[in-house]
């Protein structure tokens, strides 16, 4: 959504009570990329168009596998470290090899 043109999730409220708060994992997590979001008390609001920012400290995955995909992915255009990549083979084993194969190199 940030990288396109935004947009708003609503009635995930239940995102909070699983492996971390989902809803404010995702905000900061997509803060430490330098972008913009918010959340509410049962979802998120991202600003559209965004460019990530390579961040200047390791981005903590929470060893969540959803939130590590995401900073991986968010990694692979504009660099960074993330911490718990590897929690990425919970939901997809691939999936570092294929996005360091399409260019993730820097990640």
């Amino acid at each position: 959504m940030a990288l396109g043109r935004g947009g708003r999730i609503t009635g995930v409220a239940h995102a909070r009570g699983k492996e971390s708060d989902r809803i404010s994992s995702t905000v900061g997590l997509l803060r430490c990329f330098g972008m913009e979001a918010s959340e509410s008390e049962d979802g998120v609001e991202v600003a559209g168009g965004q460019v990530p920012l390579r961040p200047d400290l390791p981005v903590d995955s929470m060893d969540d596998h959803r939130l590590a995909m995401a900073a991986m992915a968010l990694a692979s255009k504009c660099g960074g470290i993330v911490n718990g990549s590897e929690a990425c083979a919970v939901s997809d084993p691939g999936f570092i090899e294929r996005l360091m194969t399409i260019g993730g190199g820097d990640a």
